[in-house]
C-alpha cells in the first residue's frame, strides 16, 4: 500500500530524570519514547528489505557507516588512521576536520523542521 499506518507512530513518551542535572532545566531529563510493537516489527521488515535491495543493486556506498549492520564508528576510525599511514609513507601532509554538534536536534529552530516538510 506505499505507507506506514499512523497509529503505529503514536507513542506513549515517558521523561526520565537525570541526577546530575538541575530540576528546572529540561536537559535534566531524558525523554523515552515506547511505540507499539507491531509497529517496530514492520519498521524492521522494511528496513531489511531496503537494505537487502540497496546490498543487492549496489546503489549503496561502501564508505557509508551510519545506520549499516556491521559498522560502526570504529570502522571509520580504523579506515581514517589507514588514509593518515597512506599518507604519512607517501611523506604528503594530513589535515583532518571534525565536526559533533552536541544536541544538534534540540537546538534546531522548531519552525524550520516544519517548514521543510
Amino acid at each position: 500500500m506505499g505507507l506506514f499506518p499512523t497509529c503505529f507512530k503514536i507513542g506513549v513518551v515517558l521523561l526520565f530524570y537525570k541526577e546530575v542535572k538541575e530540576n528546572e532545566n529540561h536537559m535534566a531529563y531524558r525523554p523515552i519514547s515506547l511505540l507499539l510493537t507491531l509497529g517496530k516489527q514492520l519498521e524492521k521488515l522494511m528496513t531489511q528489505r531496503l537494505n537487502y535491495h540497496l546490498s543487492t543493486t549496489r546503489q549503496r556506498s561502501s564508505r557509508q557507516f551510519g545506520f549499516r549492520e556491521g559498522r560502526s564508528i570504529y570502522h571509520v576510525l580504523d579506515e581514517l588512521m589507514q588514509q593518515v599511514e597512506n599518507c604519512r609513507g607517501r611523506k604528503n601532509h594530513t589535515a583532518i576536520i571534525s565536526v559533533d554538534i552536541q544536541e544538534a536536534f534540540d537546538n534546531l529552530p522548531h519552525k524550520l523542521l516544519k517548514s521543510s516538510t
